[in-house]
């Protein structure tokens, strides 16, 4: 790939299910930003084969090269708080504890849930909530 030596796949609401397929690359720092993954409409969003981009984002956390950043909002549209709370509890899981893992170890994952962000993110303290997050984890 030339002279690129780190690379970030960001990706909103349906953008975030492409970036999910987007696997670590060799020789290249690659991180992933997922910004409200869309838990509740996926099986439409995907054709109903959401268990397809589930399986890759689950491959791209349990690679130990992978540097994952998912953010949320506590009032997303279409997905409940609860909903997302209980898919990061599983996105956390130890590979080591999964017979389906495709690695022992877990690349980094960091997951921020943002008080009274809604899916479109028109909320002002939101925003300046998302924009602080991205900033300091990209330093």
């Amino acid at each position: 790939m030339g002279n690129v030596t780190s690379l970030v796949i960001a990706g909103y609401s349906y953008g975030s299910l492409i970036a999910s397929l987007h696997p670590v690359l060799e020789d290249v720092k690659t991180s992933h930003i997922l910004l409200s993954y869309p838990m509740g409409p996926r099986h439409w969003l995907t054709a109903f084969h959401g268990h397809r981009y589930m399986t890759a984002l689950r491959t791209l956390v349990d690679d130990p090269r992978s540097n994952v950043l998912v953010v949320y909002g506590d009032d997303d549209n279409f997905t409940a708080v609860q909903s997302y709370d209980s898919w990061v509890a599983s996105l956390r899981e130890n590979p080591a504890d999964r017979p389906d893992a495709s690695s022992s170890t877990q690349g980094k994952l960091d997951v921020v849930k943002v008080a009274g962000a809604s899916h479109f993110w028109r909320e002002e303290d939101a925003v300046e909530t998302l924009v602080e997050t991205v900033r300091e984890w990209l330093l």
